[in-house]
């Protein structure tokens, strides 16, 4: 066995790079740690290097009377090998000693099977605090032995494990080529490999494998992250993880519902994936799996429909931002070089000239348009011809990749703190996250803030007026769908019906971005305003009976889940919308980059695996400051995006050099695992409709202009708008003097560090 507690560099042989040449840089390190890993095991048996390529189904092809297995985390990359001749098969895997994603382990494990709860129960009675972990890594470590022993995928159905206290397991195949075996396994620390201690859950086992074969098969389970359980098991091994299996699980319920006026229209989960099948079979002569689709436009079912589409084909998912420039739609799409465009009717004739100006190649498609109200040529498509269309084609299956690959499925474009859009690369695991993000784990303790239909899917309605090609638009969608609720669609793009929709669709979960907490509260004002007027004596009891009123008017009634997301409310506003919810606004911090990372100031783990704060020297903040430790919060997680979309030099400068993403927010932490916001570490503030503002650049722009003798601007995150404090140029001295380009302008010009108030 060979094993390293990070990335190891080395080279590939030709058919190993083969494997690899399309993959991620992050798939690519893992690829080739797992190669010098498996050189440095073999060379302990006693064998030669030689190249170990790849299968068609994605294991690694050992030499001849070879048997072995690879895995890859966070803090441990091993490799086991042996002679055949001696063991039947190897398989070793990994996960963390923590409990497991909300549904996985109910998805590998039949948890009302009365010997599993009685393993569990005898695991964490013994102080095992994840027992579901060790059982989760065992059944991979035997379903890879299986592979290795009989060839084939025979997976983990059929096989009963059984768990026990004293650190050891049993295995038994119920269905398929015989397979039993027994034992060990240890929790934290309990593993030496060639003198690198792991601080790991490990396992290991003996076993029997064929009818008539008596040779041994040895297992391991070792450490793993979240997010390498994600990409090694979620996306292939398991079915009943997939998106598909959603759909099928919730067939008969309503998945999309809408309104017209007094009108609405529900669109079931078989109907939604049907007309998506009908549309990847559509568009399947012109679309191959990694292609590009490019969205403009709203969250609509069409464009659902759409991304679902995609999702089938195995295509890459490019979402643009319907309030972006032409110039920035046109470098977005030179670069990504979608082979289709999509977009909404009231984006379509932007879309055309984003089109027609990249270049020949590239088709559009007009979303939620009458079929009957278009010609049947490529250049103006309708979403519903090519449903139509698809609808007599042979259906296809949806596309997966490789085992152990994990290609990119979505693009989010951010200018972030540079001005310059670049597109956040996510891949199908992490996409398949945010459809299961909120599906509650059977395995987890109760929680005592859980309300009693959060269990069941009928009763969850979400509301979606927050764009696609926003992280938290998109991630709330998806995981209402993940739960087999229902999503209602923003009827307007401009918020103009926002309160109507609300009332009508009364959903019970909702996102607030600060813009809408000001219009409840701006209504309500108006409204307190009017009561008193008309002769109400008690400001405090008109303000409870406005709130009580909008609690149904503006919001329906039945919301039991609320957070708030792309920057912080005021204290006072968060108290507004508090007793008009009649309960607690949760607060939710992350980045389009990271992910969701705090929760109400705590740090969420998973998907959130390190943290840590460094020095921000020259802002004047110190990990050993007092009475808290401030600094620029670092982070690992599972949600951390793979890089920026063909910009590895952007990519290379938002991570340190132990793979920590920089956030850029400054932060005091004030416990363990809990942190408060600071201030940003470069002078770019984040408005509260989500919009980024470099200062500095707009402060050297008006700086630079004759009329203009000096200038300071101020704002931060809980305000839409920017205030300037300007010194106008002496008109005498204006045709005699003109400032320098903003580049020359010295350093010590600009205006210090805007800070936002410690709220």
């Amino acid at each position: 066995m060979a094993a390293a507690d990070h990335d190891v560099d080395g080279g590939l042989a030709g058919d190993e790079s083969d494997a690899v040449a399309t993959a991620l840089p992050g798939r690519r390190a893992e690829f080739v740690t797992g190669r010098v890993l498996a050189q440095r095991a073999l060379a302990a048996l006693g064998r030669r290097p030689g190249s170990i390529p790849v299968a068609r189904d994605g294991a690694p092809v050992w030499p001849a009377g070879i048997v072995g297995s690879i895995t890859h985390c966070v803090g441990l990359r091993a490799c086991a090998v042996g002679r055949r001749d001696e063991h039947a098969g190897i398989g070793i895997d990994a996960t963390p000693a923590r409990p497991l994603p909300g549904g996985v382990l109910a998805r590998v494990a039949d948890l009302g099977s009365a010997p599993v709860a009685a393993g569990l129960d005898a695991l964490r009675a013994t102080g095992v605090e994840a027992p579901g972990s060790v059982l989760f890594a065992a059944a991979e470590a035997v379903a890879k032995a299986r592979t290795s022993a009989q060839g084939g995928w025979h997976g983990i159905d059929g096989a009963e494990i059984a768990l026990h206290p004293d650190g050891s397991f049993a295995v038994r195949a119920r269905r398929g080529p015989a397979f039993t075996g027994t034992g060990r396994w240890a929790v934290a620390g309990g593993w030496r490999w060639r003198g690198s201690r792991s601080t790991s859950t490990g396992a290991g086992a003996q076993g029997r494998a064929g009818t008539n074969d008596e040779r041994t098969d040895t297992l391991g389970t070792e450490h793993m992250s979240t997010e390498q359980m994600g990409t090694e098991q979620m996306g292939s091994q398991h079915e009943d993880t997939s998106i598909e299996a959603i759909f099928a699980q919730h067939a008969d319920r309503t998945a999309l519902r809408q309104r017209s006026g007094p009108d609405i229209t529900d669109m079931g989960f078989r109907e939604l994936w049907d007309r998506a099948g009908a549309l990847a079979a559509a568009l399947g002569e012109t679309v191959s799996a990694g292609d590009r689709i490019a969205v403009l436009g709203t969250a609509t079912a069409d464009a659902v429909t759409l991304d679902l589409a995609a999702w089938i084909l195995g295509a890459v998912s490019v979402p643009l931002q319907a309030s972006a420039p032409v110039a920035a739609l046109r470098a977005i799409v030179e670069e990504t070089t979608p082979v289709w465009i999509a977009a909404t009717a009231d984006q379509a004739a932007t879309a055309r000239a984003v089109a027609e100006a990249s270049g020949d190649g590239i088709r559009t498609m007009r979303l939620d348009t009458d079929t009957d109200a278009d010609t049947d040529t490529d250049a103006a498509l309708t979403l519903g011809t090519l449903v139509a269309r698809g609808a007599g084609l042979p259906t296809r299956s949806p596309w997966h990749p490789a085992p152990g690959d994990d290609p990119l499925a979505l693009l989010l474009y951010t200018s972030g703190s540079t001005g310059t859009p670049k597109g956040a690369m996510y891949t199908r695991s992490m996409v398949e996250r945010m459809w299961h993000a909120l599906r509650p784990d059977p395995a987890a303790p109760a929680d005592a803030s859980t309300t009693a239909d959060d269990g069941d899917a009928a009763a969850i309605v979400g509301y979606a007026y927050l764009p696609m090609s926003h992280l938290t638009g998109r991630s709330s969608l998806l995981a209402t769908l993940g739960r087999g609720g229902t999503v209602a669609l923003a009827t307007s793009t401009d918020l103009s019906t926002l309160f109507d929709d609300l009332r009508i669709f009364a959903p019970t979960e909702f996102v607030f971005v600060p813009r809408v907490a000001e219009m409840v509260r701006q209504e309500g004002d108006r409204e307190e305003q009017r009561r008193l007027a008309a002769g109400s004596a008690d400001p405090d009891a008109v303000r409870a009976e406005v709130q009580a009123d909008l609690r149904v008017r503006a919001f329906g009634g039945r919301i039991r889940r609320a957070i708030c997301t792309s920057a912080p409310l005021t204290p006072e506003l968060r108290t507004y919308i508090e007793g008009c919810l009649g309960l607690t606004l949760h607060d939710l911090y992350g980045s389009t980059e990271a992910g969701g990372i705090l929760h109400d100031g705590v740090i969420q783990q998973p998907p959130v695996t390190e943290h840590k704060l460094v020095d921000v020297p020259e802002l004047g903040y110190r990990t050993t400051d007092r009475p808290h430790p401030r600094g620029e919060l670092l982070v690992k997680s599972a949600s951390v995006i793979a890089g920026y979309f063909r910009r590895p030099d952007v990519t290379a400068a938002v991570f340190d050099e132990d793979g920590f993403y920089r956030t850029g927010d400054v932060m005091a932490q004030t416990g363990p695992g809990t942190y408060e916001y600071v201030d940003r570490r470069n002078n770019v503030i984040k408005l509260s409709q989500g919009e980024f503002v470099a200062v500095a650049s707009l402060e050297a722009t008006y700086g630079g202009t004759p009329e203009v003798h000096q200038i300071a601007l101020h704002g931060d995150s809980r305000h839409a708008f920017l205030v300037a404090v300007v010194v106008p140029a002496d008109p005498r001295r204006r045709s005699a003097t003109s400032s320098p380009p903003s580049s020359a302008r010295p350093a010590s010009t600009a205006s210090p560090p805007t800070r936002c108030p410690a709220a």
